[in-house]
């Protein structure tokens, strides 16, 4: 449930099924602008940590979503349209070892 994961998860075109903790960084809160933020491949189960359903629910959605192609389908493009193809990292390696170039000169 780390932000960072998500996101990787999303771009990946794999759905997240996601519980809010106590923690103060991933707050029901955070976890519900993140759903803003990636869409629909996010699901947030609960919004209490101290709801004693959670995980059951957490398992029962997991297994809709394994059998539901059309959303797995929709989570694929998701990830597509949330946060692009793949080929970033290296565009900016690229970049930067331009940069570093000029400074060699």
């Amino acid at each position: 449930m780390a932000g960072t994961a998500v996101e990787q998860a999303v771009s990946l075109g794999k759905p997240v099924v996601q519980i809010p903790g106590y923690g103060p960084q991933f707050t029901y809160a955070f976890a519900e602008a993140q759903m803003r933020l990636l869409g629909c491949s996010i699901t947030t189960i609960g919004k209490n940590p101290d709801d004693p359903d959670l995980v059951a629910q957490g398992i029962d959605k997991i297994f809709a979503i394994l059998t539901d192609a059309k959303y797995q389908a929709r989570c694929r493009q998701n990830g597509l349209e949330r946060i692009g193809k793949a080929g970033a990292s290296q565009a900016i390696a690229a970049y930067v070892q331009e940069i570093m170039d000029c400074f060699e000169s």
